[in-house]
């Protein structure tokens, strides 16, 4: 998954975290159709997990913070993909993770930034406020050797 100016949401903060995903699930999809052993991939799905997480804690507190009116449906978004991300954790320590699983990663990353994502920067940039995101992430180490 290569970053795009065009998954920017308006939020610094939230558009670097993005950037950072979109750096882990291309490491994913490059380790995944290099044929990359299993411990490798794994390593690489518990690196994206463990970011999605911290990640995912950021935009809640931003719509705890600005009172979301979708927040409900937007965390049971962030739910959904923690579940299917813990799945795929568990899986890879025992069998090889296919591009096909990868690509849906991407896909539902690209989807959510493109629609969940830009409602709720919309809804915070039209609050007025000017809060700075407090980010878990940015010291969280990412990069592969």
């Amino acid at each position: 998954m290569e970053w795009s100016n065009e998954y920017a949401v308006g939020i610094p903060a939230i558009d670097e975290q993005h950037r950072k995903l979109a750096i882990l699930i291309s490491n994913l999809e490059a380790s995944a159709g290099n044929g990359q052993d299993r411990d490798r991939i794994h390593s690489d799905i518990v690196m994206l997990a463990k970011y999605n997480r911290a990640h995912l804690a950021n935009e809640e507190m931003l719509m705890r913070a600005h009172d979301y009116p979708a927040a409900d449906e937007h965390l049971s978004e962030h739910r959904q993909f923690i579940k299917a991300l813990a799945d795929l954790e568990r899986q890879s320590a025992v069998r090889q993770v296919t591009t096909e699983l990868v690509a849906l990663i991407r896909a539902w990353e690209v989807e959510h930034v493109s629609v969940s994502d830009k409602d709720l920067a919309q809804h915070i940039n039209l609050s007025g406020r000017d809060d700075s995101v407090q980010s878990g992430t940015d010291s969280m180490e990412f990069d592969r050797e």
